[in-house]
């Protein structure tokens, strides 16, 4: 229940543009292999192996938002990948830039939704 508040808070505060952004250095090992950490029971619960590959780099920014936001990713890629599947987190590095992706074997998004991905709600 506390989560759902948090995260209703967090939604009015982004609609209002009054969401405070922390930006501090953030060294990606520790966060990423913390938050495979967190996910890992879940993924060994469902049946589907979590891996954590190629991770380095640092990157400035809130680490809490960038939690947030790598947790929801897990999250749906848990929910669509099917048992005995994997879900892969990495790190690329581009010049100055460092990408994080998250990967997973599930079925994927159909092609007519695709357009809909970043409006809120849309299931």
């Amino acid at each position: 229940m506390g989560r759902l508040v948090d995260d209703l808070l967090l939604l009015s505060r982004l609609d209002t543009q009054r969401l405070a952004l922390k930006k501090e250095r953030i060294l990606l090992p520790g966060l990423l292999e913390d938050t495979q950490r967190q996910v890992a029971r879940l993924a060994q619960e469902k049946g589907v192996e979590l891996t954590l590959n190629s991770v380095e780099g640092q990157v400035w920014g809130d680490p809490t938002r960038l939690r947030q936001t790598l947790l929801i990713l897990l999250e749906n890629a848990l929910r669509f990948t099917p048992p005995g599947a994997g879900i892969t987190i990495e790190t690329a590095r581009h010049g100055r830039l460092v990408e994080i992706s998250v990967t997973d074997q599930g079925s994927g998004i159909a092609p007519e939704h695709l357009s809909h991905v970043f409006e809120r709600f849309y299931q």
